[in-house]
C-alpha cells in the first residue's frame, strides 16, 4: 500500500484556481453562463404560458396539448445526452455559445410558426439547445471557482432560470393577462430577443475552461486562461503554472491521471458506472427525474389552475404565475445558505427540502374544495421549495464526477431528468381527465378531485427523494476538493475522507 501522491495534474490546478480566488472573472463567467439559464427559463415557461391560445386557435385535443409542451423536453433530453460528449470533446464553451445561438434562432422562428407542427418542431430544436446548457454551464461555472464557492455559485446560477421566467410572466401580464387571446405570437417574440442580444457578447467574452483544456494536454491555452483569470483578480504576479510532464519515474497513477483526455465515450461510462460512482450516479438521476416532475410539473399546472380561479382572486392568472415565480429567488437564496452550511451536508440538505416539499403537495390539494386561503399560499410555497430542492441537486451533481467526465456524467443524468419533464405535461392531463370517468365510481373515489391525483403523485415523488438521500450509500462531496482521480474500476471523483481544511485527505492504492 502506498499513498498517491498529489503532483497529479489536475490537483495542481485546483491549488492554482484556489490562489486566484474568487473575482471579476468568475463573476463575468457566473453571469454568461447564468443569462444562457435565463433564456432557458424563458422559453420553457413561454410553452405553458401560450398553451391554451394555441389550443384554441388549432382546435388541439387535450392529449395534443400535453404533447405539445412535452416536445421542448423531448429536445431537452436529447440535448442533454448529446452535452457531456460535445462538451467533454469539443470543449465547454463552444457548447454554450451553440445553446445561445440555438435558442434565440428556434425560439424566433417559433412566433412565425404556421400550424401546429412546425410549432412543435421549432420547440423540440430550442429543447435540444436548451439540454445542452444545464450540464455544460454547471461544469463550466464549478471548474472556474475556488473549493470554498463553489457549491454556492452553483445554486446562485439557477436564479437566473427564474428570472426567465418572470421576464415571460412580466411580458404575459401585458399582452395575455389570462394566458390566453391572440397575442401568443409576441410572447414567443419577445422571450426569443434577450438572446439575440446576448450572442455576440458571449461570443467574445468567455473563455474556455482551463481544466477541460488540461485534460486535453492543451498546457499552453490552459496558461493563458489562469493567467486572464489572474490578471482580471488583480493578481498578474501570481505563478499560474502547473505540473503538466509525465515521465518514466513517476508512479502508474500520475500517467493514467494525464493519460485521462484521450479516452473515448464508452471509457467515461466506465468510470460514471464504476463500483465507486454507480451508486451515486443513479440517485442523482433519480434527483434528476424527480425534480423535472416537481418543478415542470408546477410550471404546468399553475397556468391553467390560476386561470380557473381568476374569478375567485384579484389579480389576473399571469400577477399570480409571476409571484409564485418570484417566490422561487429565496428558494435558491435558502438552497445557497445550506450549501455553504459546514454542519449539513448536500444528501441531509436534498432529503429535508423534499420532505417538506411533499407535504406541501398535500396541503395543495385544498385547491379542489376550494379552499383558496390555504391553496394560495401553498402554490407560493411550492416553487420556493421545488427551486431550492432543484438548486441543492445542481449543487451536488456538479461535484460528483471528474473533470474527464463531469459533463458525460451530468449530462446522463439530466437525460433521465428530462424522461420526467417529457411526461409530466401528458401525466397531468391524463390524471384531470381521468376524473370524468368516475362519476359513476363508488364514493370512496368521488371525494378525489381534478387536482388531487397528480398532486399525491408528486407528493409520493418527494418522499421517495428524501429516502434515497437518507438511506441509500451515495457519496457526500460537500466540501470536498474536485480532484480528478480517475483509475476506472478503482477509485473515481471524490473520497470521502476529509481533513480538517474540508480537502481530500491522500487515499491508499
Amino acid at each position: 500500500m502506498r499513498s498517491t501522491p498529489r503532483g497529479a495534474i489536475c490537483n495542481d490546478i485546483s491549488d492554482v484556481i484556489d490562489k486566484i480566488g474568487w473575482g471579476p472573472y468568475q463573476q463575468m463567467c457566473f453571469v454568461l453562463c447564468g443569462l444562457d439559464c435565463f433564456v432557458d427559463g424563458a422559453e420553457v415557461l413561454v410553452v405553458s404560458a401560450i398553451i391554451a391560445s394555441i389550443s384554441e386557435e388549432w382546435e388541439l385535443s387535450a392529449f395534443a396539448r400535453g404533447s405539445v409542451a412535452s416536445l421542448i423536453f423531448l429536445g431537452a433530453l436529447v440535448g442533454a445526452a448529446m452535452a457531456g460528449q460535445l462538451a467533454d470533446t469539443l470543449g465547454r464553451r463552444p457548447v454554450i455559445v451553440g445553446s445561445y445561438a440555438g435558442i434565440a434562432v428556434c425560439g424566433l422562428l417559433s412566433s412565425m410558426a404556421p400550424n401546429v407542427y412546425i410549432l412543435g418542431l421549432l420547440r423540440m430544436l430550442i429543447g435540444v439547445t436548451y439540454g445542452l446548457c444545464g450540464p455544460t454551464t454547471t461544469a463550466m461555472i464549478a471548474e472556474v471557482s475556488p473549493n470554498a464557492y463553489r457549491g454556492q455559485v452553483v445554486t446562485l446560477s439557477c436564479v437566473f432560470f427564474i428570472v426567465g421566467e418572470i421576464f415571460v410572466c412580466t411580458v404575459c401580464t401585458f399582452l395575455m393577462p389570462y394566458f390566453k387571446g391572440p397575442h401568443w405570437r409576441l410572447v414567443c417574440l419577445c422571450s426569443s430577443l434577450p438572446g439575440l442580444v446576448l450572442v455576440p457578447l458571449v461570443y467574445y467574452h468567455l473563455q474556455e475552461s482551463p481544466r477541460f483544456l488540461a485534460m486535453q494536454g492543451r498546457t499552453m491555452e490552459a496558461c493563458v486562461v489562469l493567467r486572464k483569470m489572474a490578471d482580471m483578480n488583480g493578481k498578474p504576479e501570481l505563478d499560474i503554472s502547473f505540473e503538466n510532464a509525465v515521465t518514466p519515474a513517476q508512479p502508474m497513477l500520475d500517467r493514467r491521471l494525464h493519460a485521462h483526455r484521450q479516452h473515448s465515450t464508452m471509457e467515461r461510462l466506465r468510470i460514471v458506472f464504476s463500483p465507486r460512482l454507480a451508486t451515486t450516479t443513479i440517485a442523482v438521476a433519480y434527483c434528476f427525474l424527480a425534480c423535472n416532475i416537481l418543478y415542470f410539473g408546477i410550471n404546468y399546472q399553475f397556468p391553467q389552475v390560476f386561470r380557473r380561479m381568476r374569478d375567485d382572486q384579484p389579480m389576473v392568472p399571469a400577477m399570480e404565475q409571476m409571484i409564485a415565480s418570484v417566490f422561487e429567488i429565496p428558494g435558491m437564496l435558502l438552497a445557497t445558505w445550506l450549501v455553504s452550511r459546514d454542519w449539513l451536508g448536500h444528501k441531509q440538505c436534498l432529503a429535508y427540502v423534499s420532505m417538506v416539499t411533499g407535504f406541501l403537495f398535500l396541503a395543495f390539494t385544498t385547491v379542489d374544495i376550494p379552499f383558496n386561503s390555504v391553496a394560495i399560499p401553498c402554490a407560493y410555497l411550492l416553487k420556493f421549495g421545488t427551486a431550492a430542492l432543484f438548486s441543492l441537486t445542481w449543487a451536488y451533481s456538479a461535484e460528483v464526477f471528474p473533470s474527464v467526465c463531469r459533463s458525460t456524467g451530468l449530462g446522463l443524468c439530466v437525460a433521465v431528468g428530462r424522461l420526467g419533464s417529457i411526461a409530466v405535461p401528458v401525466v397531468y392531463e391524463f390524471m384531470r381527465k381521468s376524473k370524468d370517468c368516475w362519476e359513476n365510481a363508488p364514493y370512496v373515489c368521488k371525494i378525489i378531485h381534478h387536482e388531487w391525483p397528480f398532486l399525491l403523485f408528486t407528493a409520493a415523488m418527494s418522499m421517495i427523494l428524501a429516502g434515497v438521500m437518507l438511506w441509500a450509500p451515495v457519496l457526500e462531496t460537500k466540501n470536498c476538493r474536485m480532484d480528478d482521480f480517475e483509475g476506472v474500476g478503482e477509485q473515481t471523483a471524490l473520497m470521502p475522507v476529509k481533513n480538517v481544511k474540508g480537502k481530500l485527505q491522500d487515499m491508499d492504492i
